[in-house]
C-alpha cells in the first residue's frame, strides 16, 4: 500500500513540475537526464490498444482491397469472355442464354456481386457487429469480444496489405483480420503500420 501511494505521489509531482513519468520503472524522467526515457519509448511503441466495431462499409472496403489484384481481375474477365465465346458457338440456343447469364455474372462480379457477397457475409458474421477490444504487443495480437477471444503470434500472419482506408493481416490466403483506418488517429495509424511492417515480413 505504501509503495502504491508513493507511485501515485510521484506521478502527481511529475505532472505539476512538467516532468515525465516512466510507468514501467515507476521513476521520474527529468529533462536532460533521460536514462529511462528510451527504454520507456521502446515499450510504448511495442504496445497498442484500440477498440473496433465493424460496419458493412469496413468489410466491403476490405474485400475490395483483397480482390484488387490485377491478376484476379484478369482471370474474372478472361472467364467471362470465354463463356461469351461458348455462347456464340452454341448459336444462341437455350444453352447459349445460360452461358450468357453466367458470363454477365463473371464480368460484373468485381463491381456489383462483390458488394452483394460482402453484404451477405456481414449479415452472417455476428462477431463483426460486436465491439472488439484489440491489443498488439511485441509477441502478437489479442482480440476479445462477447462471443470469443483470440490470441495470435505475429508468426501466424503470412503477409499484410493496406491502402488509405484499411489494413489486412493474412493468416492464410483467405483467412484475414482487418482494421479500418477510421478508428485511428493519424499518428495511431502510422504506429500501427510501423508495428505491422516490423513484425510481418
Amino acid at each position: 500500500m505504501q509503495s502504491t501511494k508513493k507511485q501515485k505521489n510521484l506521478w502527481k509531482g511529475a505532472e505539476k513540475s512538467q516532468q515525465s513519468f516512466c510507468k514501467e520503472s515507476f521513476s521520474l524522467i527529468i529533462p536532460g537526464q533521460e536514462h529511462c526515457s528510451n527504454n520507456c519509448r521502446r515499450k510504448e511503441l511495442s504496445k497498442m490498444k484500440f477498440s473496433v466495431q465493424y460496419t458493412f462499409d469496413d468489410l466491403y472496403v476490405a474485400q475490395k482491397l483483397h480482390h484488387a489484384s490485377s491478376k484476379k481481375r484478369f482471370i474474372w474477365y478472361f472467364v467471362s469472355m470465354y463463356i461469351f465465346f461458348l455462347a456464340i458457338l452454341a448459336q444462341f440456343s437455350v444453352y447459349s442464354w445460360i452461358l450468357i447469364f453466367f458470363g454477365v455474372v463473371f464480368w460484373f462480379y468485381p463491381l456489383t456481386f462483390l458488394r452483394f457477397m460482402s453484404y451477405r457475409s456481414f449479415r452472417q458474421a455476428h462477431e463483426l457487429h460486436l465491439l472488439t477490444d484489440v491489443q498488439l504487443t511485441e509477441k502478437g495480437m489479442e482480440a476479445k469480444n462477447k462471443l470469443s477471444s483470440t490470441v495470435a503470434s505475429w508468426k501466424v500472419f503470412i503477409k499484410a496489405k493496406h491502402n488509405e482506408k484499411v489494413l489486412l493481416l493474412y493468416r492464410t490466403p483467405q483467412l484475414i483480420n482487418f482494421f479500418p483506418k477510421r478508428v485511428f488517429a493519424d499518428q495511431e495509424w502510422k504506429k500501427l503500420l510501423e508495428m505491422v511492417s516490423k513484425n510481418i515480413t
